[in-house]
């Protein structure tokens, strides 16, 4: 009876760990999506703010050309 009653007592136990650490992954996964969404968001405003400077540099340039043609 009372290994019966510790075998029980013990798997409950593991059971509640188990419960415990799947929560933790649950919640360790999520952090890892968020991190890396907001690593995905600011690469690409990076990659935004790039082609807008190639852009005013683009004009930069043809009004600098245009200024000394005139």
């Amino acid at each position: 009876m009372t290994k019966r009653k510790s075998t029980a007592e013990l798997i409950a136990k593991l059971n509640a760990r188990i419960a415990e650490l799947e929560a933790e992954n649950s919640r360790l996964h999520s952090e890892i999506q968020t991190i890396t969404h907001v690593m995905y968001s600011e690469d690409a405003e990076k990659e935004r703010l790039r082609a807008e400077i190639y852009r005013l540099r683009a004009i930069i340039e043809k009004e600098a050309r245009n200024g000394v043609e005139a």
